[in-house]
């Protein structure tokens, strides 16, 4: 999940970046694909996919922290 620092305090750390190919992202179980007929407007069908993701750090030297600077 997303957040944007809530403060802009000196020495803050705001971001992580680096090189996609230092993680990897794996499917942890399979997922479920659902769709829904009972429609609450007309004529639409409600899709949903629910699944679970983990990641692993294959190189931690591949990303840096983009840090505010000091006072």
């Amino acid at each position: 999940m997303f957040r944007r620092p809530s403060t802009d305090a000196a020495a803050a750390k705001v971001a992580v970046f680096g090189d996609p190919m230092g993680m990897a992202v794996t499917w942890r179980n399979s997922f479920q694909f659902q769709v829904f007929d009972q429609t609450i407007d007309y004529l639409k069908t409600y899709y949903r996919m629910t699944g679970r993701f983990g990641n692993i750090i294959k190189a931690a030297t591949a990303f840096s922290v983009l840090t505010l600077p000091a006072a």
